[in-house]
């Protein structure tokens, strides 16, 4: 059974912000590092896991007297390992996971903790996109609200970063895979929507990097596609009343249809149609559509450009 958390300060409940870091950009760990520490209107706590770098994190944040913060070094083993390391030495009654080339809002864990009044709930906001050099270029946005485990798979379209834990709702969840090394973030939070509801709003609260040299960016097809199946499998394990159920089924055509454009993109047309061919035996209606987009980009990229010419009549 979880409780209600008690205030721990004038500031509200502690809330511990958890950062593994791993082979950094100087500069983009001090602007994460700012954002952390400059959220306002709450008490939190910043736990640095320098995940086994060459050289210590701590060398790059000489001027971090804060006490709030402390950093942590331990050797090189994945950011599950990283961030169980980071919740065990946490002491809030709230937790975020947070990366080191992203940036909080500055208001953005007063306002996650402000929509879960009772201290149960797994609160959200929205995620803007921005490129490497925090250009941004969209925002993904949620509605769904309350329970949810049946759109874990499909739905819940909502970054980590984002995403405001109670820490008892953490531990009930348990520890981070380990053996896992992508889509482990995704296996957290749709193990932890099974153990209480969730309230969001559209209001943004990380401003997400996206770069070429992210775990996400360096990933293999391959890999990708077998982390994906794995977090599918292991939430069928937990409710096989599901395997046919139509979530299941869809989220087996978007990792299928995924892997299929990306094969796609790299020239492997045989490997890009093996997966369409079973995305549609999976959920039809869902990879036609993905398909049909895939094409009309295709037929906008190889036509050229032809400005459009307007008739005119006689001069008057």
């Amino acid at each position: 059974m979880i409780v209600p958390p008690n205030d721990r300060s004038a500031g509200g409940p502690l809330v511990s912000l958890i950062m593994p870091v791993w082979r950094p950009r100087p500069e983009w760990l001090r602007e994460a590092v700012a954002s952390a520490l400059g959220q306002r209107g709450c008490s939190i706590e910043l736990i640095v896991v320098d995940n086994g770098n060459d050289a210590p994190v701590s060398d790059q944040l000489t001027a971090l007297t804060d006490a709030r913060a402390r950093t942590i070094r331990i050797e090189q083993a994945g950011v599950s390992r990283a961030r169980n390391v980071g919740m065990a030495e946490a002491h809030g009654a709230f937790v975020r996971f947070i990366d080191c080339d992203d940036v909080l809002e500055p208001d953005s864990t007063r306002r996650l903790l402000d929509l879960g009044p009772d201290g149960l709930t797994i609160t959200y906001g929205a995620t803007e996109y921005c490129d490497a050099e925090m250009r941004p270029y969209k925002i993904v946005t949620c509605a769904l609200q309350g329970s949810i485990v049946e759109h874990a798979l499909t739905d819940f379209t909502v970054t980590l970063q984002a995403i405001l834990f109670p820490r008892q709702v953490v531990d009930l969840v348990g520890a981070w895979d380990e053996t896992m090394t992508m889509c482990e973030d995704w296996d957290f939070v749709a193990r932890a929507l099974e153990h209480a509801p969730v309230r969001g709003d559209t209001q943004v609260a990380i401003r997400y990097r996206r770069h070429a040299t992210s775990a996400v960016g360096r990933a293999s097809i391959d890999l990708s596609e077998r982390s994906a199946a794995r977090v599918i499998e292991r939430y069928v394990a937990r409710h096989p009343e599901h395997r046919e159920s139509p979530w299941v089924r869809r989220a087996h055509a978007v990792r299928l249809t995924v892997a299929g454009e990306r094969y796609l993109r790299a020239g492997r047309g045989a490997a890009a149609l093996s997966r369409f061919a079973t995305g549609l035996r999976a959920d039809p209606a869902y990879t036609l559509r993905v398909i049909s987009g895939i094409v009309r980009r295709e037929v906008r990229a190889r036509t050229p450009y032809r400005a459009a010419s307007t008739p005119r009549g006689p001069a008057a």
